[in-house]
């Protein structure tokens, strides 16, 4: 549950997020915040100074997510590759025929 609710906040918004709590970190004079909005804010930044499990962990999940749709990638681009060393080889026993029809045609004619 706690992986579809990142999934929701937007990379911007908590970009954003950051940046409102980078700047009421270096404020110099107080500026008018509601109070909850402040609480939310301070509760944000203490979650991104000490780190939180919840998100950690769905840090984690993001990396092996992307980790699997590489490993998926690489697996077909495998597959094609074979797939085309394959087809090369094939047509590699059909040159390799020729060459050796040539080379006989070559020696009729010269003999």
């Amino acid at each position: 549950m706690a992986a579809a609710a990142r999934e929701d906040i937007h990379p911007a918004t908590m970009a954003y997020i950051r940046h409102l709590v980078e700047r009421r970190r270096h404020r110099l004079e107080p500026t008018a915040v509601p109070d909850d909005v402040g609480g939310a804010l301070d509760a944000i930044e203490e979650i991104l100074r000490k780190g939180s499990p919840t998100l950690a962990a769905d840090e984690r999940l993001d990396i092996r997510y992307n980790r699997t749709l590489q490993e998926e990638t690489v697996g077909a681009v495998e597959d094609a590759v074979r797939s085309m060393e394959e087809e090369v080889d094939g047509e590699r026993d059909t040159v390799d025929d020729k060459k050796l029809r040539l080379k006989a045609l070559r020696a009729a004619m010269a003999g």
